[in-house]
């Protein structure tokens, strides 16, 4: 039987971020983490989520894809690869949405080798592109980033390029 009070997931001096959860909630996690098969790949599809985001712990997975903006945080070694989308999501009207995106991606950032943007993607960061200047790059595991069909390395902003490069020397765009 699987108890929830006030186990913890994380054995470090952290505060336990999971009390404040909803026990039912709790639960799920709590299965997820003693499941006997380990997940591999994983897809979140969300709406706009600013304040409550997502905790993977999962340290198999290698792939993960999204469509939509909200915080996340990884316990993984790394991932392979990451699939960003904002094609079809709902928030994508609004340039309010755009900065959140950042946070993300600092999310991703120490942990994914192989990023992959589609064309509603490369438009928001293009547009907060601004935003990035003269911030250090999160990806330091990045081996390349791959562009959507039609877009060109010439076409992405410099501090986009710089921002998502510039951890890691030998990363490079591809399209």
């Amino acid at each position: 039987m699987l108890s929830t009070k006030k186990k913890k997931i994380c054995e470090d001096n952290e505060e336990d971020r999971f009390s404040q959860l909803p026990e039912d909630l709790i639960h799920k996690i709590l299965s997820f983490l003693e499941a006997k098969e380990a997940l591999v790949n994983l897809n979140i599809s969300t709406t706009f989520c600013e304040t409550h985001g997502f905790v993977v712990l999962a340290p198999k997975l290698s792939n993960f894809s999204s469509s939509g903006i909200f915080p996340i945080r990884f316990g993984v070694c790394e991932l392979q690869k990451v699939d960003i989308k904002l094609q079809d999501w709902a928030g994508v009207g609004g340039e309010q949405y755009y900065p959140p995106f950042i946070s993300m991606l600092l999310g991703l950032g120490n942990y994914a080798n192989n990023l992959t943007f589609d064309s509603k993607s490369i438009e928001a960061l293009s547009k907060i592109s601004y935003l990035l200047v003269g911030l250090p790059s999160p990806f330091y595991k990045l081996t390349n980033v791959k562009l959507p069909r039609g877009y060109k390395e010439s076409s992405i902003p410099e501090a986009l390029r710089n921002y998502l490069l510039g951890g890691s020397p030998k990363a490079s765009i591809v399209t």
